[in-house]
This record gives structure tokens, C-alpha cells and sequence, in this order.
């Protein structure tokens, strides 16, 4: 009976093992991983949910060298104007650890019934590769947005919106 229950222990520790080891060799390169990520949270945001967006924003995020929205006060304002943000070139100059992409961005905000339509000519995203897990217990990154530069005064008429 001993050696039926240390068997199971082995194949269930050699399958975590093996599980744990795929996962890791296929992980996506750093530019897929900032695509999927931007992608994921530009969906959801233009349907009004906040939480992949907040997930790719880092807490010590800033706009416009400005920071000190909550993630409370950032998800209500996702959930209300539903931005519909397009980056016209998404592509990221990836450094070690840093990121930034600088491109054209339109964005499109319901307000109450009105919708108002913004571009923005040169905007400056930065991230940066911090820590995370997988199913909890994984180790693994996720790229996260770490200050968004508009060189304008957009930044407040749209938090204002």
C-alpha cells in the first residue's frame, strides 16, 4: 500500500514538474506579451471593464508626470466613458527590462449619450517587467504600464471627462 501511494506522489510531483517546465519554455517573447496585454486591456476597456486594464497598469503608474488616481477612482472612470483607444503603432523598443512604444493615439469616450473623439499625435508609453505568478504559484513576468506621456494637457480633459 506504501509503495501505490509514493507512486501516485511521484507522478503527481513529476506531472506539476513537467507542467511547470512547459509553461516556462512557452512563453511568449516580450513583444507578444506587451501586445496581448495591450490588446486584452484596450477590448475590455471599450466594453467598460476596468480589471485587465488595471492589470496591466502598474500601481506606481503616472500621466503626464502626474500619478495619484486609485485603482478605485481609474475603474470607475473605465466603466463610465468606455474608451475606445487605437494606438496607431503598437510596436515596443524593448531594452532588458523596459519598454516604450511612441506612437498616434485616438480615443473615443461615451458621455452619458455623447461621444467625443480625441487624437493625441505623440504619446509615450513606457513599461517595465515586474513580477508575477501563474495559477498562483508559477513564477513567471507580465510587462506593465508604468507612465504614459502625452506632451499635452489631454491627460487632465479626459481623467475631467
Amino acid at each position: 500500500m506504501k509503495r501505490i501511494l509514493i507512486g501516485v506522489v511521484v507522478v503527481v510531483v513529476l506531472g506539476l514538474v513537467g507542467f511547470v517546465g512547459l509553461k516556462m519554455l512557452n512563453r511568449p517573447s516580450d513583444q507578444q506579451q506587451i501586445q496581448i496585454a495591450l490588446n486584452e486591456a484596450i477590448a475590455a476597456a471599450k466594453e467598460g471593464k476596468p480589471g485587465p486594464v488595471l492589470d496591466f497598469v502598474s500601481g506606481r503608474a503616472t500621466l503626464d508626470g502626474q500619478g495619484g488616481a486609485s485603482k478605485g477612482e481609474i475603474g470607475d472612470w473605465i466603466r463610465k466613458a468606455k474608451p475606445d483607444v487605437t494606438i496607431v503603432n503598437p510596436t515596443a523598443t524593448i531594452e532588458e527590462n523596459k519598454a516604450t512604444i511612441s506612437t498616434p493615439v485616438k480615443i473615443k469616450l461615451q458621455l452619458l449619450t455623447f461621444q467625443q473623439d480625441f487624437s493625441v499625435p505623440d504619446v509615450k508609453i513606457s513599461l517595465e517587467k515586474e513580477f508575477a505568478t501563474e495559477y498562483g504559484f508559477i513564477p513567471s513576468s507580465k510587462w506593465r504600464v508604468v507612465s504614459v506621456d502625452t506632451k499635452s494637457a489631454i491627460g487632465s480633459e479626459l481623467w475631467n471627462q
